[in-house]
């Protein structure tokens, strides 16, 4: 009698801890997704549990203002737990922007899969504030099959698109539509800027350190191909003039070592 009233403790116990995990609010995934960004990212207004729910995506960056990415819904992969990682799908909708990704974090790694982002140009300021000044229009396309970062850097690779792209500060509209390719070979991330079609000709190159210093540069030529006196004020903020070019570097920083897993 005693050895049937402990087996129905412990499954009651049983029942009760899975009972509890079932029904974890989504406050629980706010808590981490804002742990582990360091603050970057936010989850706000969460409905739902933590294996389903809703809430406001926040992208807080140190050297822009905050920018709200839409109403996110997220499905947890339990299975995903069997194999000690939690991997998780997430769409967002949001006023000037859409974007849908897997994000799967192991003790070792992180990896963002099959996602997909379009928005707004001026959405770039978000991460980059001087974007800001030149008032950018247009469209911001990225997509990516695989990124995985780790302790030996960041592997994959990723490609953005500027379709339709143009500036307040120019009477060219649209200059044209451009390609940045993003390789990740460990510790080092290489850059390759080129023009698709359009009046304004951008070429360029770079890299990234993400696990030194975080410092991300892109250096290139721009030049006219056509209108060209109506493009001379624009390009005349660019840099100095040589072989009809004129020159550009872009420099963020933007390092991602304490996004790492511990």
């Amino acid at each position: 009698m005693k050895k049937r009233w402990l087996a129905y403790l412990a499954w009651g116990i049983v029942g009760y801890l899975v009972f509890l995990v079932a029904t974890m609010p989504a406050g629980w995934l706010a808590w981490g997704v804002g742990h582990f960004s360091r603050g970057v990212v936010s989850v706000e207004r969460g409905q739902g549990s933590l294996w389903h729910g809703t809430g406001h995506l926040i992208v807080y960056h140190p050297q822009a203002t905050p920018r709200d990415l839409g109403q996110a819904e997220w499905r947890v992969h339990l299975w995903s737990m069997l194999l000690a990682r939690l991997r998780v799908s997430v769409n967002a909708v949001g006023p000037q922007s859409t974007f849908s990704a897997t994000v799967t974090l192991s003790p070792r790694q992180a990896a963002l899969t099959n996602s997909r982002l379009s928005a707004s140009a001026r959405f770039a300021s978000a991460f980059y504030a001087p974007a800001g000044l030149m008032a950018p229009t247009g469209q911001l396309r990225a997509n990516t099959k695989e990124l995985r970062l780790n302790r030996e850097g960041l592997h994959g690779a990723a490609q953005l698109f500027w379709d339709g792209a143009g500036s307040d500060l120019s009477s060219v509209n649209p200059l044209g539509d451009y390609r940045l390719d993003v390789n990740g070979e460990g510790e080092n991330v290489v850059f390759k800027l080129a023009t698709v079609r359009g009046a304004l000709e951008v070429t360029g190159q770079g890299h990234w350190q993400p696990l030194r210093d975080g410092m991300l540069q892109i250096s290139g030529y721009a030049r006219a191909r056509a209108q060209q006196k109506e493009l001379q004020p624009l390009l005349q903020l660019l840099g100095a003039e040589q072989d009809g070019r004129r020159s550009f570097q872009l420099r963020l920083q933007l390092p991602v070592r304490n996004f790492l897993p511990r």
